[in-house]
């Protein structure tokens, strides 16, 4: 209905006035449906002056059409020992494109990124108009100069399925000698490259983008928006120069970044090797320095100019007991070297996006180091900065990934480890009692390995008691229920696992009509997902691991009950993965399994029917209801 309105309010305007800059009358129609905010234009403007310098100009204006968009309202951008501010500028303008207010610098805030366990120089300038008078236009432009290219800014037209775009438009100048290398990502116009007095330009420009529809199981927004990557050949920071024209080039400036900087106090390389003196097994022998470190260090972000990229020297680890990911990786490659196991610094990219990381184009995609340890069978890798994580297992953060291994001879992309079906278990057994009343009692006890019990270990070692408990009470797809008691054990190990119990009640669970009595065999494990299916799919499928989810439920009944009604068992197989139930009854005693996995992949939007299908089953089997009746 808002909507509507404000298509009227566009028509209306349209006619009755003069468009001026940024009224809302000079937004075309299409641009409004679904949108929250408007980007009415945009320049990303990049001058290269050389491999060690660039000004950087970004002019853009926002239309907010609701609240739902005020962070875009709100400018903020970063500076530090490599990007310095020369100015700002910015407006609020109204509905009409009358302007009503300027940024003054009195306004602008001046802030530290430091916070928690952070160290850093950078800083950020923020400001807010705190304008609610929908709709408005804020219009801002900063000026900026960039010493060190090893990253350079990229074009991101739009920042949101629910941003449509007018216009953007970036453009990249560089000395005729210099070579730029770039990339588009769903975007499908070309750049139009120019060259005159000395100088090349290369420039791109997006009009009438309209907003996007969410879809279950797309890739993250920022591997779906419309994009453009930018890299340099050449680059200098501070005293360091280095090219990006291949992966060795890469990893070999990193390198320069550690070199000789693995170097351990004399009594500290005197206790490695006391620490591991009859110890025959190398893999011993690294559990044992991982538990030293893990006992004797700390994480805490360092961000200090080139310390961004270049280690803490071990000796300062080893005094300060503390360092950030790169800091704690050298200090664990320093411990394996004084007791003659050689290991890799190796660069990733952490999280989610970190799993598609491009290794066809070489800049800089990276934000988290790790430790490779090459064996004769299988390389063991190490999370540096965990207290708790076991040796030779990554998680979620940074498993299945391109990485890069870096030595003297310069880099080397490797995959990090996957964890298949078999790895990422959840087997979970359920004795229950239906009272007379029709309230149940359960035990349940689950084992989860891998990838499954990542997010649950985290609860477990973070969170207090009452955190925990409030969990487990919000967890379950039932009704009135108490968790009465949880408890959990770890194992850990390459693939660590996580045992749970928990005792609960539920209140009016099996549900009484005269002589019948309706019980729903599946008690914890219901699958959420419910899809409908949808012709006009528009992104790819994302399912991000495999995994094998195995439940077994004996459930007892009161006396004196048979089945009247006993649902069929049902099997679906489908390349996204395979379900599986099946029911017994015999002596007051309901017996249950299921088993459900996940195919790992990327799949096309003509899947989706498919996949729609395949968890509806799933939706649907998972609440289906046996029917007992009161014997005779």
């Amino acid at each position: 209905m808002k909507h509507i309105i404000l298509l009227t309010i566009l028509f209306v305007l349209v006619i009755t006035i003069r468009a001026q800059d940024y009224s809302i009358a000079g937004i075309p129609v299409a641009l409004v449906k679904g949108a929250n905010v408007i980007k009415r234009n945009e320049l990303l403007e990049i001058t290269i002056v050389s491999p060690g310098k660039a000004l950087k100009k970004h002019s853009y204006a926002y239309t907010i059409l609701n609240d739902k968009a005020d962070d875009f309202a709100e400018f903020t951008t970063y500076y530090n020992r490599f990007v310095s501010i020369e100015e700002i500028e910015g407006r609020l303008i109204d509905a009409f494109g009358k302007e009503l207010k300027k940024v003054k610098k009195k306004d602008i805030s001046d802030m530290s990124s430091e916070a928690g366990m952070s160290v850093s120089d950078t800083r950020y300038k923020s400001h807010s108009f705190y304008h609610k008078d929908y709709p408005y236009t804020v219009e801002y432009t900063v000026y900026q100069e960039i010493n060190g290219l090893f990253s350079l800014p990229t074009w991101l037209p739009q920042l949101s399925p629910s941003m449509s775009v007018q216009q953007s438009k970036a453009v990249v100048k560089t000395p005729a000698t210099y070579q730029l290398r770039y990339k588009a990502y769903n975007f499908s116009g070309a750049a139009k490259e120019s060259a005159a007095n000395g100088i090349k330009s290369y420039e791109w420009q997006a009009e009438n983008i309209l907003t996007k529809k969410t879809e279950p199981f797309m890739p993250g927004w920022g591997r779906s928006c419309p994009r453009v990557a930018l890299a340099p050949t050449e680059y200098e920071i501070e005293s360091f120069k280095g090219k990006m024209t291949t992966w060795k080039d890469f990893g070999a400036f990193i390198y320069q970044l550690t070199k000789n900087r693995d170097v351990l106090p004399p009594q500290l390389a005197q206790k490695a090797k006391e620490l591991t003196a009859g110890v025959t097994d190398n893999n011993k022998k690294i559990e044992i320095l991982y538990k030293y470190l893990q006992d004797n260090t700390r994480y805490i972000s360092v961000q200090l100019g080139i310390g961004g990229w270049q280690t803490i020297p071990a000796e300062k680890v080893a005094q300060n007991g503390y360092g950030d990911c790169k800091a704690l990786t050298n200090f664990m490659a320093a411990l394996l070297r004084e007791v003659g196991i050689p290991s890799k610094y190796t660069i990733i990219n952490s999280g989610d996006d970190g799993l598609y990381t491009d290794v066809d184009f070489v800049s800089n995609q990276f934000d988290h180091v790790i430790l490779c340890i090459p064996m004769k069978k299988d390389s063991v890798w190490l999370e540096c900065t965990s207290n708790v994580m076991p040796a030779g297992y990554l998680g979620d953060f940074t498993y299945n990934r391109p990485a890069l291994l870096i030595d003297e001879t310069g880099g080397t992309i490797v995959r990090t480890p996957n964890y298949r079906k078999n790895e990422n278990l959840q087997v979970r057994n359920v004795e229950a009692i239906v009272e007379d009343n029709g309230n149940l009692k359960a035990r349940s006890l689950t084992r989860y390995t891998g990838l499954q019990q990542d997010a649950l270990q985290g609860l477990v070692r973070g969170g207090s008691r009452d955190n925990i408990m409030k969990a487990m009470r919000g967890r379950f797809d039932l009704p009135t229920y108490d968790v009465v008691d949880v408890q959990f054990k770890e194992e850990p190990g390459r693939v660590p696992a996580l045992s749970e119990t928990i005792d609960l009640t539920v209140t009016g669970y099996a549900q009484a009509s005269g002589k019948r009595l309706f019980v729903v065999p599946n008690i914890l494990t219901r699958s959420g997902v419910k899809l409908t299916a949808d012709s006009a799919r528009n992104f790819d499928i994302e399912l991000d691991y495999d995994y094998l989810d195995t439940d077994t439920v004996t459930m007892r009944v009161p006396e004196g009950f048979e089945v009247e009604s006993m649902p069929k068992p049902v099997t679906v197989q489908s390349k996204f993965g395979a379900y599986s139930n099946a029911f017994a009854f015999d002596n007051n005693m309901i017996t249950y399994t299921r088993v459900v996995q996940q195919n790992q992949g990327r799949y096309p939007p003509a899947d989706y029917k498919e996949l729609s299908e395949f968890y509806q089953a799933i939706h649907k089997s998972d609440r289906v209801k046996i029917v007992l009746k009161k014997k005779e």
